[in-house]
């Protein structure tokens, strides 16, 4: 199997029904990267992530720091329909794609995003803690990056984020 092999599945699913929005998966270094990122569900047109939202904002700042060794996907794989919010019946339709993606890439640590991604994925939500390890690849906890609208100055972020990467 490879990357392309679980794009097509990710993009031709009908396991939660046609009402919802376009797929997309993951993008960033795919042989052995530093983190694996882990959000939430993408925003996306075209099966490609939209600009101004969360992780594409972050990506814009990890290419101003030259930082390039990482991979960013999410939970769940479909764009929900307006505001809704996607739940574990989405997680269990998505959730061996990536698992399938983590065993392709093979990556060196994971960041989970936020409350909905830390949750689904099997941890308690801590934000800016390092957790135990899966199968020796250390996991770190971080706010969504939408916390910068509502609790947390971007600038502290970014710091805080900053540390993780060039940590070690």
């Amino acid at each position: 199997m490879k990357l392309i092999d679980i794009e097509r599945s990710v993009h031709s699913c009908k396991k939660c029904g046609v009402e919802y929005g376009n797929s997309a998966c993951g993008f960033g270094k795919v042989d052995e990267p530093k983190f694996f990122m882990i959000g939430m569900n993408p925003w996306v047109n075209d099966h490609k992530f939209k600009d101004g939202r969360g992780i594409t904002i972050l990506k814009k700042k990890l290419e101003e720091w030259g930082f390039d060794d990482f991979f960013f996907d999410n939970v769940v794989k479909c764009e929900m329909p307006g505001d809704f919010k996607p739940n574990t019946y989405h997680v269990k339709n998505c959730i061996g794609y990536l698992l399938e993606q983590v065993e392709l890439i093979k990556p060196k640590a994971f960041i989970l995003f936020g409350r909905f991604a830390v949750e689904n994925l099997g941890y308690a939500y801590r934000p800016w803690v390092k957790v135990e390890p899966v199968e020796n690849i250390p996991v770190y906890i971080v706010p969504h990056f939408s916390a910068v609208n509502y609790s947390i100055r971007i600038e502290d972020y970014y710091e805080k984020f900053r540390r993780i990467i060039y940590a070690d």
